[in-house]
C-alpha cells in the first residue's frame, strides 16, 4: 500500500476502498463515494503498480500499515515523514515528468 500510494497519490482511505473493479485498462477508477471530494477520478497506474493491485481488496490492517510505514521511515532515517507526504511525492514526480499543474491537481483530485 505504501508503494502504491507513492505511485498513484491515492489517499489512505482511497487505498482502503479499492477492489478489483476499480482497476481497468492500466488505470484506477475511483467512484464518487471513494474520494474525499465525492467526485469520480481516474488515476493512471504505472506498470510498476500493476503487481501491487493484484490481490485487492487489501487485507492489511491499519495497525499493520502504520507499523510498516514507521519501519520504512526509520529505515531511511526520515521519521518526520507522514503517510500523506506520499501524495506530495506523486505530485513531484508528475511535475518532474513535465505535467502541467492543472494535470497534477486533477490527478490528485484536489479542489479547484
Amino acid at each position: 500500500m505504501i508503494a502504491l500510494a507513492a505511485l498513484t497519490g491515492l489517499r489512505r482511505g482511497e487505498l482502503w476502498s479499492l477492489d478489483p473493479p476499480n482497476v481497468q485498462g492500466g488505470r484506477i477508477i475511483l467512484r464518487p463515494g471513494q474520494t474525499k471530494s465525492g467526485k469520480a477520478r481516474v488515476v493512471p497506474l504505472p506498470p510498476d503498480g500493476m503487481a501491487l493491485v493484484e490481490d485487492l481488496p487489501f487485507s492489511t490492517t491499519g495497525h499493520q500499515l502504520r507499523k510498516a510505514f514507521e519501519a520504512a521511515r526509520k529505515g531511511i532515517r526520515r521519521e518526520e515523514l507522514r503517510f500523506h507526504d506520499l501524495r506530495h511525492t506523486y505530485a513531484s514526480l508528475l511535475a518532474e515528468a513535465g505535467e502541467t499543474l492543472t494535470t497534477v491537481r486533477d490527478m490528485l483530485g484536489t479542489a479547484r
